[in-house]
């Protein structure tokens, strides 16, 4: 041996390795429970628009970029909320609202963007939607169907549906309506007093030319 070598039993043992008391999350686990945590999010959020909400609509995704999403949110009115929600959620938002699932599986056909319109923003959401597609040239592109009161209705029905006074301007006609009432009333009003003396008139006029025959008949001889 040479003289730096250093004898095996003077060497100093081999620690076994210390392992910790717990193990810490992996983050597999750690990345599966903060999903976990945002799709309950979405959920809750997604039941809320429901319950609020007055009519549904969906239209197809295909075809839009995220930044366009972000201009359609710019482009619709503050009170409406469009969102794209996977329609295993939207289902599991639904039934948390207790509402029926059927008119809701009819409206999520493939990935849509939903739009949660309150009774006086249907008319509004349909005519910027359109307005929004004119603008990044998506003309073509229209809202593929609704739910309304319980029900669904197709693309065809979820426009007509759009061209409906809102409560707003249902309460303005009554309201027009109600104020053209005294003015007519006022009218027919008017118009007895005018009617009534011509009446007089007419009533006065036929006397007098009925008087002198009742006279002269008063001179002549009676009959025994």
């Amino acid at each position: 041996t040479t003289p730096f070598a250093t004898p095996r039993s003077l060497a100093a043992p081999r620690l076994a390795p210390v392992r910790p008391a717990f193990t810490a999350p992996s983050m597999v686990g750690a990345k599966s429970l903060a999903a976990r945590a945002k799709k309950e999010a979405i959920v809750t959020l997604t039941e809320t628009k429901i319950r609020e909400s007055s009519l549904i609509a969906a239209a197809p995704l295909d075809g839009y970029s995220c930044a366009d999403l972000f201009k359609l949110r710019d482009a619709i009115p503050p009170t409406v909320t469009a969102v794209a929600v996977k329609n295993t959620l939207l289902k599991l938002a639904v039934n948390s609202a207790e509402l029926p699932v059927e008119p809701f599986e009819k409206l999520s056909k493939g990935s849509n963007i939903y739009f949660f319109c309150g009774p006086d923003d249907v008319k509004a959401t349909f005519e910027s939607f359109k307005a929004f597609n004119k603008a990044v040239g998506k003309k073509d592109r229209a809202m593929g169907g609704a739910v309304f009161e319980g029900e669904y209705y197709d693309a065809d029905g979820a426009e007509a549906l759009s061209k409906l006074p809102s409560k707003k301007e249902l309460i303005q006609r009554i309201a027009v309506g109600i104020n053209m009432v005294p003015t007519k009333l006022a009218r027919g009003v008017n118009a007895v007093p005018t009617k009534v003396a011509r009446a007089i008139k007419l009533a006065f006029a036929e006397d007098a030319e009925a008087a002198p025959a009742v006279e002269a008949s008063a001179g002549e001889p009676v009959a025994e």
